[in-house]
């Protein structure tokens, strides 16, 4: 698979999630060429919702390690911009949404 290929991957994942209300990242694990799983965040699940641990997890309970695997991931910037501001609105007041809010010109 091209790099595009598995960019597009990731990012089609990063739709799913914005489809189902999370953030637009996605991530793929390719290993020999193929990918063997694919994810996107799951808020409910605090840090470790992150696409990224998600699928190394899966990879790891699949046992794919000695086919050397890769993580790929994709951001779907401007959904993800638009959601945080959002995310921030709901949280004004916090030292959080403070700093995060002066940084994103909310």
């Amino acid at each position: 698979m091209t790099n595009e290929a598995l960019m597009g991957a990731a990012l089609e994942q990063a739709s799913l999630g914005l489809d189902e209300g999370e953030l637009p990242i996605g991530s793929v694990v390719v290993a020999d060429g193929e990918i063997v799983v694919r994810a996107f965040g799951h808020s409910r699940n605090g840090l470790l919702g992150h696409p990224e641990l998600r699928t190394l997890q899966e990879a790891n309970r699949r046992d794919v390690s000695d086919r050397l695997p890769a993580v790929v991931s994709g951001v779907r910037w401007e959904e993800s911009a638009q959601l945080m501001r959002e995310f921030l609105k709901r949280k004004t007041g916090t030292p959080f949404a403070r700093r995060w809010a002066e940084t994103l010109a909310v």
